[in-house]
């Protein structure tokens, strides 16, 4: 039995539909994949810089208990009700490994900075510890942050009589 023209014209054309239909899931597919990949990719390094300025702020609290650092007690009160962008700080600690390979350990570590926060009230002033951990090399527009903060109660006088507050990380 021999098809007609017009029955193989047909045929064709579903033939071409349904390729055409394949690639477009093909390619659907193959853009999700790639946007779980990065996606998977950025939270994985985001966690890196949380865990970095998680592990700087114990730090800084365990030294903290040990000695007041010097600048402290010069150091300008900020009122809660201004922006801590604004606030004087006293830089803590900075950890930078420079330039070797970031899957070995280069780059920004993290940056911590202190902070004296009071209110109008007049209530004893408190030390806010601001930990920031990264990922990436300082400067570069792909240098990914994360920040954890410490509140704790000032020291009236002498050293490790810091005591711990709440924490908070964003």
């Amino acid at each position: 039995m021999r098809i007609e023209r017009a029955q193989a014209g047909f045929v064709l054309q579903v033939a071409l539909g349904a390729i055409v239909i394949l690639v477009v899931i093909g390619s659907f597919l193959y853009t999700r994949t790639e946007e779980h990949l990065q996606t998977s990719a950025a939270v994985r390094l985001q966690a890196i810089a949380s865990s970095r300025a998680t592990r700087a702020a114990e730090m800084a609290v365990a030294e903290l208990k040990q000695s007041t650092p010097v600048g402290l007690s010069t150091l300008a009160p900020c009122p809660l009700n201004q922006a801590i962008s604004t606030c004087s700080a006293l830089a803590f600690a900075t950890l930078d490994n420079g330039a070797p390979d970031l899957s070995t350990g280069g780059g920004m570590q993290y940056q911590v900075n202190l902070f004296v926060r009071t209110n109008a009230a007049g209530l004893q002033p408190r030390l806010l510890v601001v930990a920031n951990g990264f990922y990436g090399y300082n400067g570069s527009p792909n240098l990914i942050s994360a920040q954890v903060q410490v509140e704790l109660s000032m020291p009236s006088t002498g050293a490790g009589t810091f005591s711990t507050g709440y924490a908070g990380g964003s």
